[in-house]
């Protein structure tokens, strides 16, 4: 069996409540990628594809629904993760791919604040960058 350590991907999860919903966040660095999995349903859900970069990043909705209610924050979940990974590390130049697969808060923004900031918070202290 070959040895753990010198497995090439780095790995990091988070698992927690936030708002009493169970939240899992995986940080994954490849050679030539990050993959950024947050989710309150234990599946990937949408995939997004952005470049780290301060602003603007590019952004692309790869897979799932693109026209539900929730795809527009997704769409700012997967930049601001880009715009984070670039000020943590200016020389980080790998694309990141955001599965995301979240509750759907409806117009309750300040849930949706709430839920932002701890998943951020939880997806820094997850930095494989």
């Amino acid at each position: 069996m070959a040895d753990v350590a010198s497995f090439p991907v780095q790995n990091r999860q988070l698992a927690r409540s936030i708002d009493g919903v169970h939240t899992d966040v995986l940080v994954s660095a490849f050679a030539d990628r990050i993959l950024v999995v947050a989710t309150q349903y234990r599946k990937i859900g949408s995939l997004f594809s952005s470049t780290p970069s301060t602003v603007p990043t590019t952004t692309h909705f790869l897979l799932g629904s693109s026209t539900t209610t929730q795809s527009g924050g997704h769409l700012l979940y997967a930049s601001h993760i880009s715009q984070t990974i670039a000020a943590m590390n200016p020389s980080e130049k790998r694309p990141v791919l955001l599965g995301i697969a979240l509750k759907d808060l409806g117009d309750d923004n300040l849930a949706r604040k709430r839920v932002f900031e701890q998943l951020m918070e939880m997806i820094k202290e997850c930095r494989v960058w």
